[in-house]
């Protein structure tokens, strides 16, 4: 049977072009009836080459037939095996021609045809083209060939299918003349056997991918996947964790998956996806295991509007040639360990929308061009070393999502400080070295849903607040604010989270603050408040989960009302002067995993009813307090527990044998541990201190957060993709 040929290959012939036919033949029968001919067909047919039966010898079953033909002309030809006898011909699907162009010119190649692995019968042929740059052929096209003949090993299957190692090795010399000759690597990296270059063309050669011809499209699409291949041979590619990659390089296009992350048919992408002309356009590996570097071939990337690697071990700077990716719209490094400063020429990239470099150990001042990064909608810097003033981010009007945290930025806050970003919806400049006043006009723009500003030297009074309707997170905490807490606060409608912990302010505690409904998170813990009451309007923030009025001069009883809010999860009353016995009430919250109450002039005995939080109660401590007992009964039922503290030291009133810390007046470091004790936690860790960042679970929810972040600009590069994979 003849092969139909789609799409012939065509290359251009230098004086001579070399050929290279690797053919496999299995000789089921007596091989003295097969021939191999290569005919010209350009113009009156002629053969340039044959094989007889006698030059077959005697083999036997699979057999290895390698041709080496130098062509002086170009034409179409066409590779014949014939059978006379009918009975014993069969071609395995391993039929790759390469062509090589010499004398300096580019070197490419094809897989020109394969024969079905089944055929079986009297002829198998297939054609491939040669063309001539050098005007009509001569009447005499001619061959200069070299043959070799051989069995066949190993088999694979009934018949083997994969490229013959010569066909590999001509491959390799093709792709080395291409590769330097266009100044895409040089020798040096592709002697070096251990080099990700040499790998990347090593596999390549390996694959079963075309070597392109003189098509521009074909080209770029080799040196995109063999600078993909560098990626991944420089972020240690055989250790990453996904199970997407396949060992087929020439099908990098589908190295990826599509993972449902919620119930309305969202899915994350992670991996390589190419557009229709098999461009690479969107690269993400979260947390995939890479490590190494990234190399500076991925700038020939240059089709690339997406590329994530967040949540690795990626080391080392950021290459100056991904100034390259002009289409670059999504560029996503955290949460790795590149070192290194911000490049400047970011700004150049004019399509960048979100640039994400969070929790590396980048250092350095703001680059003087980031001003210009005018299209940028999201900068997520936090948890580097940068230094540099935050007017650096005055130009950037489109930002809707700044993220700065957990650096040494300076500036004084005041009545313009970020006045033209309009847009903004996450703005974050905790921990860092800001002072002056916290701006009113943060609290006017319509879309900003979290403002941080903890952990810098803020002082003043907190401005007062008009009718807003958008934000649902203020984290002041840390700072040396003064005066009262304005009772407009309470015009912030959806506010879920409010933290103005450890500072200056004075007066009395604002029973007002019950009057956010929307409440899920309240700390004023470390504040001298006047003595009082635990304000009894806070029972109407029905939603409350985390409650701190740690050291704010609490005194009289724990209010029973606080049993009847069985969302908490946790409650940290410590420090104060809390009177009388700990209501047995209490044991009706739950959901309480962490209570703390030590610290205070509790008496009585701790309630049994306690023992109802089996299922919840993580963390309590009742020591430095009054109270007496044996807590037996509740230590038999507590199996949820992991710290429990109380003054049961030797001879102390306290009976507690599952206690994991017996405390006294005297013991000053009868502290609970810190990882356990969640006490002041930022916004983004929930429960957890910042030393979450060395756990990966943390990294994965700081990651989902800034997705979410994302998601709230309803990028359209994000939904371009969904068409790669089919839900």
């Amino acid at each position: 049977s003849t092969p139909s040929i789609s799409n012939m290959p065509t290359v251009t012939a230098s004086p001579t072009s070399l050929v290279i036919i690797s053919i496999i033949v299995n000789l089921d029968w007596w091989p003295d009836e097969i021939s191999l001919k290569i005919i010209t067909d350009t113009w009156n047919p002629k053969v340039v080459f044959e094989m007889n039966s006698t030059e077959f010898g005697a083999y036997n079953g699979p057999t290895q037939v390698l041709l080496q033909l130098e062509l002086n002309d170009g034409g179409s030809y066409t590779l014949q095996l014939m059978d006379s006898r009918c009975d014993g011909l069969s071609l395995s699907s391993s039929f790759r021609p390469v062509v090589v162009y010499y004398r300096g010119d580019p070197v490419v190649g094809s897989e020109i045809a394969s024969i079905d692995s089944s055929s079986f019968g009297c002829e198998a042929s297939t054609t491939f083209v040669v063309a001539d740059p050098l005007g009509s052929p001569s009447s005499a096209p001619s061959a200069v060939l070299t043959t070799s003949i051989a069995p066949y090993a190993p088999i694979v299957g009934s018949m083997p299918v994969l490229p013959p190692p010569a066909s590999q090795q001509h491959n390799i010399l093709a792709l080395r003349s291409f590769l330097t000759s266009n100044g895409y690597t040089d020798n040096a990296k592709l002697d070096d056997s251990s080099s990700p270059q040499y790998l990347a063309a090593q596999s390549l050669a390996e694959s079963t991918l075309d070597i392109p011809t003189v098509s521009s499209i074909a080209v770029e699409e080799l040196v995109e996947k063999w600078a993909a291949l560098v990626f991944y041979f420089s972020t240690n590619g055989p250790t990453w964790t996904v199970d997407y990659i396949t060992e087929d390089p020439a099908f990098i296009c589908s190295w990826n998956e599509a993972t449902m992350i919620d119930s309305q048919n969202e899915y994350e992408y992670n991996g390589f996806f190419c557009d229709e002309n098999n461009r690479i356009t969107y690269v993400q590996i979260t947390d995939g295991g890479l490590s190494g570097t990234l190399p500076t071939e991925l700038g020939l990337l240059t089709n690339i509007m997406f590329f994530s690697i967040a949540v690795n071990e990626v080391n080392g700077t950021i290459p100056s040639e991904l100034a390259s990716w002009s289409n670059i719209e999504w560029l996503e490094l955290g949460h790795n360990r590149l070192t290194g400063t911000i490049p400047d020429w970011i700004a150049s990239l004019s399509s960048l929308r979100i640039f994400g470099i969070s929790n590396n150990l980048m250092i350095g001042s703001l680059p003087s061009t980031l001003s210009a990064a005018t299209s940028l909608e999201g900068l997520l810097l936090d948890r580097n070393m940068f230094v540099g003033h935050i007017s650096s981010f005055y130009g950037l009007t489109n930002l809707a999502l700044l993220h700065a945290d957990g650096n040494a930025l300076t500036g004084t806050l005041d009545s313009n400080t970020l006045a033209g970003l309009t847009s903004l919806q996450r703005l974050d400049l905790s921990n860092n070295h800001l002072n002056g006043t916290i701006p009113s006009h943060f609290f006017q723009l319509e879309n900003l849903t979290i403002l941080d500003l903890h952990g810098n030297r803020l002082d003043g009074t907190m401005p007062e607040i008009g009718a807003n309707t958008a934000m649902d997170t203020l984290a002041l905490q840390d700072n040396q604010l003064v005066g009262t807490i304005p009772s407009s606060i309470t015009n912030l409608e959806v506010l879920a989270h409010l933290d103005l912990s450890s500072n200056l302010f004075t007066g009395s505690m604002p029973r007002y603050l019950g009057d956010l409904t929307s409440l899920e998170y309240l700390f004023l813990a470390n504040i001298n408040f006047s003595k009082g009451r635990i304000p009894l309007r806070f029972a109407k923030s029905t939603d409350l989960r985390y409650l701190s009025l740690k050291n704010t001069n609490r005194n009289h009883e724990i209010p029973t009302w606080l049993g009847e809010m069985d969302q908490i999860i946790l409650m940290d009353l410590a420090n104060n002067r809390l009177k009388q016995s700990i209501p047995s009430e209490l044991g009706n919250m739950a959901s309480l995993r962490y209570m703390f109450l030590d610290g205070n002039q509790l008496t009585g005995t701790i309630p049994v009813e306690l023992a109802r939080l089996n299922d919840t109660l993580t963390a309590a401590t009742f020591d430095n307090n009054d109270l007496i007992g044996d807590t037996a009964d509740l230590c038999g039922s507590l199996s949820s527990i992991v710290t429990l503290t109380s003054d049961c030291y030797d001879s102390s009133p306290v009976d507690c044998p599952c206690c994991t810390k017996c405390c006294n007046s005297d013991n000053l470091d009868c502290r609970v541990d810190e990882n356990v004790y969640p006490s002041d936690p930022e916004w983004e860790f929930q429960l957890e201190r910042p030393s979450v960042l060395n756990n990966r679970d943390g990294l994965h929810r700081l990651l989902k957060q800034h997705q979410e972040s994302y998601a709230l600009l309803s990028w359209p590069v994000w939904n371009k993709h969904h068409r790669f994979v089919s839900p």
